[in-house]
């Protein structure tokens, strides 16, 4: 008997995870709850707060989501001195994701890396 289209998806997924190219999480975090990780739960936030922070652990993995390139967006327009504090700020805000969520995330810095994970 023949695969379902979505059987099939399954399959190839499941050895060939999906690697989102952006994603404004930090950003989010930053803007949404000041960066304060007591506010929120990226694996228990009502759908309405989740649409915001761009990221929702249990949706990533049902969809076989193998990575993502966590983006540290400032706007252009900012004075310097405040965009290089708020790109630290996001970094950081990446720093905590992974520490709080080690379950979930990973730091990776090569292709060889995220194969290891």
């Amino acid at each position: 008997m023949a695969a379902t289209p979505e059987e099939t998806a399954r399959q190839v997924l499941a050895k060939s995870p999906v690697i989102e190219g952006h994603n404004d999480t930090p950003h989010q975090i930053a803007e949404v709850f000041d960066r304060d990780f007591s506010k929120f739960d990226l694996n228990a936030l009502p759908a309405d707060v989740l649409a915001k922070t761009h990221t929702d652990i249990r949706a990533a993995r049902a969809s076989f989501l193998g990575g993502q390139f966590w983006s540290v967006y400032v706007d252009a327009a900012l004075p310097k001195h405040e965009a290089v504090t708020r790109t630290i700020q996001q970094i950081d805000v990446v720093r905590q994701m992974i520490a709080r969520y080690p379950d979930s995330f990973a730091h990776a810095s090569t292709a060889a890396e995220i194969e290891a994970q």
